[in-house]
């Protein structure tokens, strides 16, 4: 069955005659129903209710404008329709009922400036219903009124694309609401009037099998709102007052092969039941949609804001897993325009799950090309947190040590940095963990400036003060040391085909590195050397002095002065001069 009703009643009145105009009392449509199917060569089955015209080889005559035929329908109403619809062009066919469908009318007229009254009324076999009311005009074609839909819409869209992707939608029920006024005039065109778009998802979660073909759900959505939007046409202007994420969860991964989860959300290309692409059966959007003439778009968004995000992201292409996980992430960003050189008022918050936190206040610029201006503060923001990704580099233990860091960050429009930064890590110890004894470490070190520009390829730094460092270095009998053999090795890459051309491949720019000076108070060391035939080992203390600059754009070596104890007794002088960049070239150390 493609279109049938159980029942039709007209009641048609006299006043037909009086008013020049067909008028019906009551027009009434009940339990009206329909079939509509999209066939797997893209066809409707609803074509066949008109078939393509014979081809008219004639001049076609321009038809003059002229009014619609005189109608006036006191009370339309249509109760309790159907639709079944059905897309075979997908891989599992798509099927949908849309009903009951319920429309009332009062006062509909095609007589001119005439309008009436309408409330509309559907649902579907998922649980969501749209209702309309408002003003209906027919000459013109004209309507006001008001909108609201509720249920789950995302999950019904969501299975119509399903094949295309590698997810699965879980919940998702809309709740808004919006006013609006078309009209269609036959000289001005269209023009369209959309008010107070308010709408909220809740309850949405996507959920995908994860490598071990275990179900994971990798983003949880409790609630979206969108509040104040508006449409104007022809103006073309689009403006919405906020966007509020509240409290989602985002877990990301990477695979033991290296692929990221987020890499396997989209499917392959499925074929449909004609064995084509149902990219193909579906059309290219980008090639058909319609270009419309005009000035851009001008979209505005007064406020965009994430409000207590759960992030995770965890490495399992580790020996032992690595997982760094961020709470209570704030994100605001306001004034959000498409207007060239518009400033974006920026704020970020977070926590880190094993300590520590960050701050961001700044200023956003996105068109013509993004630019960043923002202050940076980093709040004892615990190290340890590296230690999975440390045991594939070396056999190192990080004890203890936190980062704290105040910096200005700027990004300019072609994407150079450049920042200004202080920064402090205190309670920084390196545990050799093939031999459990402590390898290097300091009470606390401090840089009180730090300048770096990308532009310039250039750090500098001004003074590093280090309070307490220490270090172990050890020369076994067979000559190989502590340090010698902490590196984990790494898997050896394929080889490249040698470059047969005989041209050299010119070095990356050199990092220009700059530090003005490095203060060491209560250092200490301990070093021995078995290899020697009257093996030496002495313990070093209470180290203190400095280092003067250190440049690797200056041929000026560093000047070293350092005093400290020797055992228990005896004194140390450390004195000279280093180039750490070339130290074969100026190096002149004296120990005494």
């Amino acid at each position: 069955v493609l279109v049938g009703f159980d029942r039709l009643f007209v009641n048609l009145q006299l006043s037909s005659l009086i008013n020049r105009a067909l008028t019906l009392r009551e027009l009434t449509l009940e339990r009206p129903y329909g079939r509509l199917v999209r066939n797997a060569d893209g066809t409707l089955n609803m074509q066949v209710l008109a078939p393509p015209a014979e081809a008219d080889v004639s001049e076609p005559t321009p038809e003059e404008p002229g009014q619609p035929p005189r109608l006036i329908v006191h009370q339309l109403s249509i109760g309790a329709g159907q639709i079944d619809v059905r897309d075979e062009t997908l891989v599992s066919p798509y099927e949908t009922r849309v009903g009951p469908v319920d429309i009332s009318v009062r006062e509909l007229s095609t007589l001119l400036d005439q309008t009436g009254e309408q409330r509309v009324s559907i649902a579907t076999d998922s649980g969501t219903r749209l209702e309309w009311s408002g003003d209906i005009g027919l000459n013109p074609l004209s309507s006001s009124g008001s909108v609201s839909l509720q249920g789950p819409y995302v999950p019904l869209m969501y299975r119509y694309v399903e094949s295309l992707l590698n997810f699965e939608l879980v919940g998702g029920n809309i709740d808004g609401a919006f006013d609006y006024r078309l009209r269609l005039d036959p000289d001005a065109g269209l023009s369209a009037d959309i008010q107070d778009v308010n709408w909220v998802l809740r309850d949405s979660a996507l959920e995908q099998v994860d490598i071990d073909q275990a179900r994971v759900r990798f983003v949880t959505l409790p609630a979206i709102q969108l509040q104040g939007g508006a449409l104007a046409w022809p103006e073309r202007t689009v403006s919405i007052g906020a966007v509020v994420i509240t409290d989602p969860e985002i877990r990301i991964w990477r695979n033991p092969d290296g692929s990221l989860s987020v890499d396997e959300l989209l499917a392959s290309a499925p074929e449909s039941a004609d064995g084509e692409a149902v990219a193909d059966a579906v059309g290219d959007a980008s090639s058909s949609a319609p270009d419309l003439p005009g000035e851009p778009w001008a979209v505005s968004l007064d406020r965009f804001r994430i409000e207590g995000l759960a992030l995770e992201l965890a490495d399992r292409s580790l020996e032992e897993p690595g997982t760094i996980g961020l709470q209570d992430f704030n994100l605001e960003l306001e004034n959000l325009s498409t207007e060239k050189g518009a400033q974006i008022p920026l704020s970020l918050d977070f926590a880190v799950a094993s300590g520590g936190d960050v701050t961001a206040e700044g200023v956003l610029t996105v068109l013509p090309a993004v630019a960043l201006q923002a202050d940076v503060s980093v709040n004892q923001l615990v190290l340890d947190l590296a230690q999975p990704w440390i045991d594939s580099l070396a056999n190192v233990n990080l004890d203890s040590g936190s980062f704290s860091a105040t910096a200005e960050v700027k990004v300019t429009p072609d994407s150079r940095l450049d920042l200004k930064a202080a920064l402090q890590i205190p309670s920084f110890y390196l545990t050799d963990s093939g031999r459990d004894e402590k390898l290097l470490g300091w009470e606390n070190l401090e840089v009180d400036q730090l300048s770096f520009s990308a532009a310039e390829n250039r750090l500098d730094i001004s003074t590093i003060d280090l309070d307490a460092p220490y270090a172990r270095f050890r020369i076994a009998e067979d000559q190989t040391t502590n340090f010698g053999d902490l590196v984990v090795a790494q898997p050896t890459p394929d080889a490249e085909p040698a470059d047969e051309s005989g041209v050299e491949t010119p070095p990356s720019g050199t990092l220009a590195l700059t530090v003005g000076r490095v203060n060491v108070s209560d250092g200490g060391a301990d070093y021995s050397d078995l290899a020697l035939p009257l093996p030496f080992a002495a313990a070093i203390s209470e180290l203190n002095g400095q280092m003067s600059t250190i440049s690797s754009v200056s041929s000026e070596p560093a000047k070293i002065a350092l005093k400290g104890r020797v055992d228990d007794y005896g004194l140390v002088e450390i004195g000279g001069q280093i180039r750490p960049t070339d130290p074969s070239a100026s190096t002149d150390i004296s120990v005494q």
